[in-house]
């Protein structure tokens, strides 16, 4: 759909502008007021940030680093 898009622009040599985005119909130019954007404090977003960072670091770990020693094959062999 992109490449669409793009040809269109390519072989009009036009692009719409946000004004006539909006005047479109179906496009709504405010967000339903039942949603709402919430800031979040500092502290909350250090956190996540701090806490997703751990959990990617504790998988590459587990991964990587915590490898059962393998022992090799002993042969048996059979004595007559």
């Amino acid at each position: 759909m992109p490449l669409l898009a793009v040809t269109t622009v390519l072989a009009t040599g036009t692009t719409v502008t946000a004004q006539e985005m909006s005047e479109m119909p179906g496009h709504q130019a405010n967000p339903s007021p039942g949603l709402q954007k919430i800031e979040q404090p500092l502290p909350v977003k250090a956190g996540v940030i701090v806490g997703g960072v751990a959990l990617i670091g504790l998988e590459l770990w587990w991964f990587l680093f915590s490898k059962k020693k393998t022992q090799p094959a002993i042969e048996e062999q059979e004595s007559s």
